[in-house]
Formats: C-alpha cells, sequence, structure tokens
C-alpha cells in the first residue's frame, strides 16, 4: 500500500511539471516599401522617416493571451560607416502611419506589444522610425528584426 502511494505522488509531481499545452503563431509579411527605405543624405537636415515595413500575424490558444517582443539592429553596410538607429512599433493593422509619438521604446532595445484576451487572434501593421544622417553615406543597408511570441 505505501508503495502505491509513493508511485502516485511522483505521477501528480510529473504532471505539474509540464509546460503548457498552448503555442503561440506569429507569421510576418514584408512591404514593398521594406525593401527600398528612403535614405535622402544629400545634405542639410535630414527628415524623420516613418515606414511600413510589414504585417504581423499573431494568435494563440492560451487563455491569458500573448505577448509580441521585437528587437532589432541599427541599419548598416557591410562597411559599417554612418549606420542608422531605428525605433519600432505596432498598430492594428489598417490603422494607418502612428505618429512619431507612438515610438516609445529606444532603438535597439525590445518593443512589447500584450493581448491578454483568451484565445487572441490579431493582424497589426509594423513600422520603423528613423532620420539619416545629413550626409548618409549612399549604397546597401540592411537590418534584422527578431520577432517572438510568446503565450502569457
Amino acid at each position: 500500500m505505501k508503495h502505491s502511494f509513493i508511485q502516485t505522488c511522483l505521477s501528480l509531481l510529473l504532471l505539474a511539471g509540464m509546460p503548457p499545452a498552448f503555442a503561440g503563431n506569429i507569421t510576418l509579411t514584408s512591404s514593398n516599401q521594406a525593401n527600398n527605405l528612403p535614405l535622402g543624405g544629400e545634405g542639410g537636415t535630414q527628415n524623420t522617416q516613418i515606414i511600413k515595413v510589414g504585417t504581423i500575424s499573431l494568435s494563440t490558444t492560451s487563455a491569458n493571451g500573448f505577448t509580441l517582443n521585437i528587437i532589432g539592429s541599427n541599419l548598416t553596410k557591410s562597411e559599417g560607416v554612418t549606420p542608422i538607429v531605428f525605433q519600432v512599433t505596432t498598430v492594428p493593422s489598417g490603422s494607418g502611419t502612428p505618429g512619431a509619438g507612438a515610438f516609445t521604446t529606444e532603438a535597439t532595445e525590445n518593443y512589447s506589444y500584450v493581448n491578454n484576451n483568451p484565445n487572441a487572434s490579431e493582424t497589426r501593421d509594423l513600422y520603423i522610425k528613423y532620420t539619416p544622417a545629413s550626409l548618409q553615406d549612399p549604397g546597401n543597408y540592411s537590418a534584422s528584426l527578431n520577432l517572438t511570441i510568446a503565450d502569457n
């Protein structure tokens, strides 16, 4: 009888240690402008650019929703000359271009968006904000964005 009690306790501990059976999904579709960013760089004061670089589809089966995290690198050339820092934000898809004040996370810091609704599913537009240097070095620049979704 004592042996059976020990087996039952071990089974309960193993079940309690299992991760939840929820899974968040994320899909990113790049915009046409993501590969053709305006850089200016012909001298004088440069305008701050706010550009839609993609659309993100997010979903989860979690009863507590999800958290989207995005972190990016600077726009850089292979030679590393005149990098351009940028900030990211997301807005509900189709809601239009956000104002400069919507970019509250500093460049190269983690941007987070939280949806606490159960079984949440939504589409958001991804924007970047940057200001090229007055004499921006011409050429091909690249950057990366790392997007992750976690169940709450």
